[in-house]
């Protein structure tokens, strides 16, 4: 017989992964392709949505031809994709706005306004993270003539979909784990909050149809289908947030795991059976798992990943190669600056702090001199963004403290640096297991997309936890974790109290001698 397979993909803010996964659970062909952002002045990001289209469209037709499998082979299509950011589309579908994506910060001071006057519905109802809702509000309120036009606010997947189905906008729908970075969702009822909508004026219609991640949404298109070669009429199942499926497809839905996601933004993930809320000041936040039950708590630094890049290309610009060479070499010279970076930290929150919620903090570096060099600042940023999983940890060991906490699971681009995982294993005083996550948000995408056919009976990994994680365990250093300790308790004192006592806190423990380094 035939294997089935489930054409899957992944829209990340950094790349585009693009599989087939057969009905046994292994991916017999990826690829990858690299998606470019800008920065275009003050606080705005800019990243074209269109090029999301042409990528999958062009990716799935690369993959048929590289391995030869049939297109009537292919039972179902789903995507995974960011979950910040939103495009507004009209009527028939036409993109109006472009991409407003969860980076781009124009819409900020909406996002005080709506967490000032409506703290209590997010501290207690919603997930906890407005980004999208703030920027509906932007629209409506700084280009009205747009936001008139306007007949749904998708997110990018739900995008993408669209455009791969011949989609109208009354079709247009949003999978509930998806949800969890808008900020007028009631987040255990995976619904809109018809309260908090329309008490600022936003009409209801405007926002897609809430789904399951499984459910079929609509079918290739033609014109989809001469371009990509699926067959037309294959189905479209709805999908899921980027995050959520590599949760999934990694069977990290377990309670208890903790999950490090070095990407685009870091993110450090408990997954739990219930929330515990905290009405004001939290700095635990949720996202919506893709099982029926259960939620990722996390804390997070808006665009933490970004500012390595951000780093290479203002700091290394200049240096022949490759980014990824330049970031070798910064890497490999890093690792010989002693733990603390000889009295330097960086605040890596160029988005604003988000976890609790402060958007005036930005980034920083406290505690140059003239012996720092570029392999210093390197290295702090690596060691401020493990400081800030610190304080993390500590926030979700307090509320939910029965829980082991015994290891931690690296995931994401960062998960790949070496230096970094040390760095972060020997901050945190736990074991870190970085694993090859490539194919999980894949494998998530594909365990919805057959369950919504029927050809899968559960949402439920495919493959066992001991064929998906093969990687050696980083133990701690005890000595190393006294150091960072001190560190870590400036680092939080930075972001309370005057800089003039943290500044002399830094000078008196760099003049320490380290020993065991």
């Amino acid at each position: 017989m035939t294997m089935k397979h489930l054409a899957v993909g992944d829209l990340g803010t950094s790349g585009i992964k693009i599989g087939l996964v057969n009905e046994k659970g292994e991916v017999v062909e990826s690829i990858y392709f690299p998606t470019r952002y800008s920065a275009k002045g003050l606080g705005r990001i800019v990243q074209q949505s269109d090029d999301f289209v042409e990528g999958i469209l062009k990716g799935i037709r690369l993959l048929f031809e590289k391995s030869r499998i049939a297109p009537n082979n292919i039972v179902a299509l789903a995507l995974s994709g960011q979950m910040g950011g939103i495009i507004g589309v009209d009527k028939e579908f036409r993109n109006l706005t472009g991409l407003d994506m969860g980076l781009d910060l124009h819409s900020e001071r909406y996002n005080r306004f709506f967490q000032e006057k409506y703290a209590n519905f997010v501290n207690t109802k919603s997930c906890g993270s407005p980004r999208n809702f703030p920027k509906i509000l932007w629209w409506k309120h700084e280009r009205p003539e747009v936001y008139k036009k306007v007949a749904r606010f998708v997110t990018l997947n739900g995008y993408v979909v669209g455009r791969l189905a011949g989609m109208r906008a009354d079709k247009a729908f949003i999978d509930y784990t998806t949800l969890s970075f808008f900020g007028n969702e009631e987040m255990e009822k995976k619904q809109w909050s018809e309260e908090v909508t329309r008490d600022l004026g936003i009409d209801l219609t405007k926002l897609p149809q809430i789904v399951e991640p499984w459910q079929v949404v609509g079918k290739v298109s033609p014109e989809s289908a001469s371009s990509c070669g699926l067959l037309s009429g294959t189905p479209i199942v709805a999908g899921l947030g980027d995050q959520p499926a590599g949760f999934l497809g990694g069977g990290l839905n377990i309670p208890g795991m903790l999950a490090d996601v070095a990407g685009s933004s870091t993110i450090l993930s408990l997954f739990v059976d219930k929330p515990v809320r905290q009405k004001e000041n939290p700095t635990v936040m949720y996202m919506i798992a893709a099982q029926p039950s259960g939620y990722h708590a996390f804390t997070y630094i808006n665009g933490g990943g970004t500012t390595i890049h951000w780093f290479i290309d203002t700091f290394l610009s200049d240096q022949e190669g490759t980014s990824e060479s330049q970031l070798q070499w910064i890497t490999k010279k890093s690792a010989r600056v002693p733990p603390g970076s000889e009295g330097l930290l960086f605040l890596p929150y160029f988005g604003g702090q988000q976890c609790p919620y402060n958007p005036s903090v930005r980034g920083a570096f406290i505690g140059l001199s003239w012996w720092h060099k570029k392999e210093h600042l390197f290295r702090s940023i690596l060691e401020s963004i493990a400081y800030d999983y610190a304080l993390g940890l500590e926030a979700l060991r307090a509320t939910f403290p029965r829980y082991p906490y015994k290891q931690i699971f690296a995931m994401g681009g960062g998960a790949r640096n070496e230096l970094w995982n040390h760095i972060k294993a020997n901050v945190l005083g736990l074991p870190y297991i970085p694993i090859d996550d490539y194919k999980f948000p894949l494998l998530g995408c594909a365990i919805v997309a057959g369950y919504g056919i029927g050809l899968f009976s559960k949402i439920a990994p495919l493959k066992r936890k001991d064929d998906l994680f093969h990687n050696s365990v980083i133990q701690p250093n005890a000595s190393l974790h006294h150091v960072y300790k001190q560190y870590c308790e400036i680092y939080a004192n930075l972001l309370h109290q005057p800089l003039r006592s943290s500044f002399q806190a830094l000078a008196l423990l760099s003049e320490e001698v380290i020993t065991n380094v």
